[in-house]
């Protein structure tokens, strides 16, 4: 792990964000540091609140429905450059793709050139034990190969870059 970590880097304090909600007699007072959720599960919500139908196929969660979002074991998501690589290979452009599986994070290095890379991004496989190690600073990876294939698997499933 080296580079600035920023935003647009796949670390922790790249890719958490909080959010404040504020809707008295819809929205409960509830503070979560643990439920995973993700930028896409605004769409159904909105969508809900706006009392419109919400397709089926969408890969998010309404942020509302506490039963659902607290079910939900594992988020997959991708970092990538602000500048479009290739229009046809979407992957070109990826820094990094991960999976946090409760508390267990995996980073796998994207298709980007280093050149395009502008944050600190992995070169290798990384995996982190965000309860313990919240900053991400020991890489468990070669300690637990068997998490990183597990892991793995699951992004691959997920997007599959060639």
């Amino acid at each position: 792990m080296s580079g600035m970590r920023s935003k647009l880097s796949p670390y922790e304090l790249g890719v958490r964000t909080p959010m404040f909600v504020r809707w008295p007699g819809k929205v409960p007072p509830l503070r979560d540091d643990e439920t995973l959720a993700s930028i896409i599960d605004f769409v159904p919500t909105i969508l809900e609140v706006c009392g419109v139908p919400v397709p089926a196929e969408l890969p998010s969660l309404n942020l509302l429905d506490r039963k659902a979002m607290t079910a939900r074991q594992s988020i997959s998501l991708a970092a990538s450059t602000h500048d479009i690589a290739d229009l046809d290979r979407p992957a070109m452009s990826l820094t990094a793709r991960m999976v946090i599986d409760g508390w267990t994070k995996l980073l796998l290095p994207g298709a980007a050139s280093a050149e395009m890379k502008r944050a600190a991004a992995p070169t290798q496989p990384e995996l982190f034990d965000l309860k313990a190690d919240p900053l991400e600073t020991t890489n468990l990876a070669a300690q637990k190969p068997e998490e990183v294939a597990r892991l793995g698997h699951s992004l691959d499933a997920w997007w599959k870059v060639e």
